[in-house]
Protein backbone atom coordinates (compact mmCIF):
# COMPACT_ATOMS: atom_id res chain seq x y z
CA UNK A 1 0.00 0.00 0.00
CA UNK A 2 2.89 2.39 0.72
CA UNK A 3 3.99 2.14 -2.93
CA UNK A 4 0.47 3.08 -4.09
CA UNK A 5 0.49 6.10 -1.78
CA UNK A 6 3.86 7.26 -3.12
CA UNK A 7 2.77 6.78 -6.76
CA UNK A 8 -0.74 8.15 -6.51
CA UNK A 9 -1.01 10.43 -3.49
CA UNK A 10 -4.01 8.47 -2.22
CA UNK A 11 -4.04 6.78 1.17
CA UNK A 12 -6.57 4.11 2.10
CA UNK A 13 -7.52 3.19 5.65
CA UNK A 14 -10.08 0.67 6.88
CA UNK A 15 -13.34 2.18 8.03
CA UNK A 16 -13.00 0.48 11.41
CA UNK A 17 -10.26 3.03 12.19
CA UNK A 18 -12.98 5.70 12.02
CA UNK A 19 -15.61 3.97 14.11
CA UNK A 20 -17.28 1.94 11.36
CA UNK A 21 -18.23 -1.66 12.17
CA UNK A 22 -15.77 -4.34 11.06
CA UNK A 23 -18.54 -6.18 9.23
CA UNK A 24 -19.26 -3.10 7.09
CA UNK A 25 -16.16 -3.55 4.93
CA UNK A 26 -15.77 0.22 4.48
CA UNK A 27 -12.73 2.07 3.25
CA UNK A 28 -11.72 5.69 3.74
CA UNK A 29 -9.73 7.47 1.07
CA UNK A 30 -7.51 10.49 1.63
CA UNK A 31 -6.03 12.49 -1.22
CA UNK A 32 -2.74 13.54 0.30
CA UNK A 33 -0.83 14.98 -2.63
CA UNK A 34 -2.88 17.98 -3.60
CA UNK A 35 -1.39 21.48 -3.74
CA UNK A 36 -4.54 23.36 -2.78
CA UNK A 37 -3.06 26.87 -2.73
CA UNK A 38 -1.54 26.40 -6.19
CA UNK A 39 -4.82 25.05 -7.61
CA UNK A 40 -6.82 27.87 -6.01
CA UNK A 41 -4.49 30.46 -7.54
CA UNK A 42 -4.87 28.75 -10.92
CA UNK A 43 -8.66 28.66 -10.60
CA UNK A 44 -8.72 32.41 -9.97
CA UNK A 45 -7.38 32.90 -13.50
CA UNK A 46 -10.52 31.30 -14.98
CA UNK A 47 -13.43 33.69 -15.59
CA UNK A 48 -16.44 33.01 -13.34
CA UNK A 49 -18.67 32.15 -16.31
CA UNK A 50 -16.30 29.40 -17.54
CA UNK A 51 -16.03 25.90 -16.15
CA UNK A 52 -12.78 24.34 -15.02
CA UNK A 53 -11.72 22.01 -17.82
CA UNK A 54 -9.91 18.69 -17.88
CA UNK A 55 -6.65 20.45 -18.67
CA UNK A 56 -6.87 22.26 -15.31
CA UNK A 57 -7.12 18.91 -13.51
CA UNK A 58 -4.14 17.58 -15.47
CA UNK A 59 -2.04 20.63 -14.58
CA UNK A 60 -2.96 21.17 -10.94
CA UNK A 61 -4.23 17.82 -9.69
CA UNK A 62 -2.41 15.25 -11.82
CA UNK A 63 -1.34 12.83 -9.09
CA UNK A 64 -4.74 12.93 -7.43
CA UNK A 65 -6.40 12.23 -10.79
CA UNK A 66 -4.04 9.32 -11.40
CA UNK A 67 -4.80 7.97 -7.94
CA UNK A 68 -8.55 8.05 -8.58
CA UNK A 69 -8.02 6.38 -11.97
CA UNK A 70 -5.92 3.67 -10.29
CA UNK A 71 -8.67 3.03 -7.74
CA UNK A 72 -11.36 2.91 -10.44
CA UNK A 73 -9.31 0.41 -12.45
CA UNK A 74 -8.77 -1.70 -9.34
CA UNK A 75 -12.49 -1.71 -8.52
CA UNK A 76 -13.36 -2.69 -12.11
CA UNK A 77 -10.94 -5.61 -11.87
CA UNK A 78 -12.72 -7.11 -8.85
Amino acid sequence: MQKKLENSGVACLPGVEFGRPETGLTLRLAYVDFKGARALAGSEQIPPDESIGDDFIDIYCYKTKKGVEFLCDWIKSL
